[in-house]
């Protein structure tokens, strides 16, 4: 880290060379490292990728610049980013001077296992570990024992640690070897070992001060505490984990962290803390949904776009070709021209449409793909089956500790397991109750007074209405009205009504109001709605929409929802 301050001052200082391509690259190269060390891997990954352009831009070797290429790939890998990565790693080992390739061979076994494709995994993990040094034997052979612990393979990992040489392990390799025995005595339920050795590896990474991985550590020695019954060390554990992982951008970590946080806090029976960790997991649930949803979309729309651009050439070909027909038909002459314009010419214009016809139609498929995708990624971001996962997992054990607490989950967990389906929509039926319960359970809870009504004026209550629609529009009355406007509270209006064309879904509180001067946030929730909205409006007559009204002044907000009667939540 120090070389890295030392060689990146050293070209920022050297402004007359700066101009040089080459030393754009180690500027970029150099601050990417120290990002990486910093614990900023977005930063990072973005100044590998600068100093990457800079080396395809002016079109040089490959051979020289490894380095950079290496740190992108794995700079990918640290967000996430797996097929481009393996993209980036392929393209390192087709460079034939490249002689030292295990760290290559152990990124796309990486890669591999985050895609869940284990044998790929195994097998480029072991090619890493036979092609590699004394010195990175240890760390190689601890990626492939994960591994294999992942498929129930403890005892053929343990191999795999035993046949090291522990007295010849770094700091480094011996946190790697111990976090390893850790998790395989915890697979066997040892988890006095298993702490034992975890401990281990703090004292190491204490000393190193490797706050990174203190976080991590942190948290599976809390887990394992919390395993044995032991609350209180977990308690402490969990917490220290907390301070340390909110400085870093690990949001896995933090989003199992918090998940093991939320079920010792309702062991405890300490309804405010748990209330916080479950809206802070619920954010960084959304933060890491909607980043895979948006890599897909993204993967999807570019190849969407290039096929967009392949059919304006193809079609800029036709008109070229059309011009060209146009000349030589001039040029012929007049007889020639009249056996064109009778059989010939007709049969070139019918071919141009049929061409132009095949374009359009797959454009249109493309379009299709991308809606399916939309519509795919909205139920996706409205599917409660993580907040369920997490009550279900916990239930067990707080049952056993506090029957408030479990009362408390229950009542939670009926409110949103009638969602728990893979459709777009559910019974409004459904959601009435649904709502009742919400407000219910949020009256008794919250510290703040608050009433509310439920004015249903629909005939048909068995009519189909998108998955949590009025919980997501009542919540957001509960949280950005009634919360915010403390200690006053307010009440909270839910109508109902339709006519012969729409049914229209209005959820009004007299709760703080929003600012008005401030640009409008729209949550995960009321933004998946328009997007579905702005799907399905594309295969329907009459349009839904959904608006906000800002009552003046701020003494609440209105939230309209409005969906024709027959609409329909297809797009084939």
């Amino acid at each position: 880290m120090e070389n890295a301050d030392k060689k990146l001052s050293y070209y920022e200082k050297n402004i007359s060379y700066a101009k040089l391509p080459i030393t754009a690259i180690h500027i970029h190269f150099f601050r990417g490292v120290i990002a990486s060390s910093n614990g900023t891997q977005n930063s990072a990954k973005d100044e590998f990728e600068k100093s990457i352009q800079i080396i395809n831009t002016n079109k040089l070797e490959k051979k020289y610049f490894l380095n950079s290429f290496n740190f992108y790939a794995n700079s990918l890998i640290r967000i996430g980013n797996y097929e481009k990565a393996l993209g980036i790693l392929f393209e390192i080992l087709e460079v034939k001077e490249f002689k030292v390739r295990f760290p290559v061979y152990n990124s796309i076994g990486v890669c591999y296992y985050n895609l869940k494709q284990f044998d790929k995994a195994e097998y480029y993990y072991q090619l890493s570990v036979q092609n590699s040094d004394d010195a990175n034997k240890a760390q190689l052979s601890c990626n492939l024992a994960l591994l294999l612990i992942e498929q129930k393979k403890s005892k053929e990992a343990e191999k795999y640690i035993n046949r090291l040489d522990f007295k010849k392990l770094t700091s480094i390799d011996s946190s790697f070897v111990f976090n390893v025995l850790s998790e395989i005595e915890k697979r066997n339920k040892n988890y006095s070992k298993a702490i034992d050795h975890i401990n281990t590896v703090i004292r190491i990474d204490e000393r190193l001060d490797n706050k990174a991985s203190l976080g991590s550590d942190y948290l599976s020695i809390g887990s394992l505490y919390k395993e044995t019954g032991n609350l209180k060390q977990a308690d402490f554990y969990f917490n220290k984990s907390y301070q340390l992982l909110n400085q870093f951008e690990d949001k896995n970590s933090k989003k199992l962290l918090l998940e093991n946080l939320i079920g010792l806090e309702l062991l405890k029976n300490n309804n405010p803390n748990g209330t916080r960790y479950f809206g802070e997991f619920l954010r960084i649930s959304d933060s890491i949904n909607s980043e895979a949803i948006q890599k897909s979309t993204n993967a999807l729309n570019l190849k969407f776009e290039t096929s967009k651009k392949e059919s304006q050439i193809k079609t800029q070909q036709l008109q070229i070709e059309k011009q060209k027909n146009n000349t030589n038909m001039a040029l012929m002459g007049i007889a020639l021209m009249s056996l064109l314009s009778v059989g010939g010419y007709a049969w070139i214009r019918a071919r141009q449409k049929q061409k132009q016809h095949l374009m359009e139609k797959q454009i249109e498929e493309f379009e299709y793909d991308i809606s399916k995708l939309e519509l795919s990624n909205i139920n996706n971001q409205l599917n409660p089956h993580e907040i369920a996962g997490i009550l279900q997992r916990v239930g067990l054990e707080i049952y056993s500790e506090s029957s408030e607490a479990y009362q408390t989950m229950t009542k939670l967990h009926r409110i949103i397991r009638p969602s728990l389906t893979t459709t777009l929509t559910e019974n409004f039926q459904l959601q009435l109750e649904q709502i009742e319960n919400l407000l219910s359970f949020e009256q008794s809870k919250i510290n703040i007074p608050f009433d509310y009504s439920i004015q249903n004026q629909i005939q048909n209550t068995e009519i189909a209405v998108p998955k949590l629609l009025l919980v997501n529009l009542v919540n957001n009355a509960i949280n950005h009205g009634i919360r915010k406007n403390q200690p006053h509270g307010g009440n909270i209006t839910v109508n109902v009504k339709e006519d012969s064309d729409y049914h229209y879904f209005t959820v009004e509180d007299t709760g703080k109001g929003r600012d008005i001067s401030q640009p409008l946030q729209k949550g995960l929730g009321l933004s998946s709605y328009e997007k579905l909205f702005f799907v399905l409006n594309k295969k329907n007559t009459l349009k839904a929409s959904l608006e906000i009204i800002d009552k003046i002044p701020q003494t609440g907000t209105i939230i309209k929802v409005k969906i024709p009667k027959n609409y329909q939540y297809t797009i084939n």
